[in-house]
């Protein structure tokens, strides 16, 4: 057993930070990967990348199910693991291309190579989303850009999540759910306007109904009227219709003249004050004879009739009203 408290000679202490070229590697994140390449470097200290799929580090890459990329400090891609080819089958001519000339939009490649810039200036790892293009092929894919040191080279190892399939359920469900919504929206403005328009209908129906009992109204007070004029007049009054019916006589015509007369002239009021012509009285025949015939608006003439036996007279004059009705007013002359 070694001795817990023994100490080694001061050649075998190796600081943490002194695996380290500097002190801002220590600091920072980069990968330092000197303990994982087993070939020998170059005369100049650098690492020959052409020679990473032999390595332990680049069977690592290869072994991995996702695509990772080598970047150099010149931003050109060094290195394409084997699952580069689920991005392309032709995915070794990736190597020796700017990474930048993959991203497809000049704005979007700029913006690229901003990242590039910061991770081997901070040397810390950024995580960032893009479209690359691949041999006319896009992919959406989550970038790890992360600093690694290979003997005296630094590079960038990139890591590739392929997020196309969730991106292109994520745009179909926007799409979709835009869709939706403008069938929504149109729907609830289509609700909206037809029941703006009931409201409206509903209102127009409200007015009517109240311009027709307004108007029912008058035309009742203006019956009233008319009854109560009637009454009041000293003549005999009775309404002659278009088609020769009698109706509405005051007391004073059917006292004069509807004394002895068949159905239904002895009560007019009883059938709504309206008569006919058949069976009639002979003083009511000849009146609706007379003003059926007669197409003056304003006429007057002398009737010759019959009543209970004994020849009568009386003059009658005649005013036409509006809605095609005569007014009848008469006076017993004999």
């Amino acid at each position: 057993m070694s001795d817990v408290n023994s100490s080694k000679p001061d050649s075998q202490i190796t600081p943490t930070a002194e695996r380290y070229h500097d002190l801002e590697d220590f600091l920072a994140e980069t990968m330092e990967l000197r303990d994982w390449l087993s070939l020998t470097v170059t005369s100049s200290g650098s690492f020959d990348v052409g020679l990473m799929a032999s390595t332990s580090f680049g069977k690592l890459l290869d072994a991995l199910p996702i695509p990772a990329l080598l970047i150099d400090v010149t931003y050109k891609v060094t290195f394409a693991n084997a699952a580069c080819g689920l991005m392309s089958d032709n995915y070794s001519a990736i190597q020796g291309i700017p990474f930048c000339s993959l991203v497809p939009k000049p704005r979007n490649a700029e913006k690229a190579l901003t990242i590039l810039k910061r991770v081997f200036n901070s040397r810390r790892l950024i995580v960032a989303e893009a479209i690359l293009e691949i041999d006319a092929r896009k992919i959406w894919g989550r970038l790890y850009f992360r600093s690694i040191r290979m003997a005296t080279d630094r590079y960038i190892l990139l890591i590739i999540e392929d997020l196309t399939s969730e991106k292109t359920q994520l745009v179909l469900k926007n799409k979709t759910n835009m869709i939706h919504q403008a069938e929504r929206t149109k729907l609830k403005n289509m609700c909206l306007d037809r029941g703006k328009r009931l409201t409206q209908t509903s209102e127009q129906l409200c007015q009517e109904v109240l311009k027709h009992e307004q108007t029912e109204s008058a035309l009742k007070l203006e019956e009233e009227r008319s009854a109560i004029l009637a009454e009041r007049i000293p003549s005999a009054v009775i309404f002659v219709t278009p088609a020769g019916r009698l109706t509405r006589p005051n007391t004073n015509f059917k006292e004069w003249f509807l004394t002895e007369c068949a159905f239904p002239y002895p009560d007019l009021s009883a059938q709504g004050d309206t008569g006919s012509l058949e069976d009639g009285p002979d003083f009511c025949n000849q009146l609706t004879q007379w003003l059926t015939a007669e197409t003056a608006a304003d006429c007057s003439t002398r009737i010759v009739f019959q009543q209970s036996g004994t020849d009568r007279e009386a003059t009658c004059s005649a005013v036409k009203l509006t809605n095609g009705e005569y007014l009848v007013m008469c006076e017993p002359t004999k």
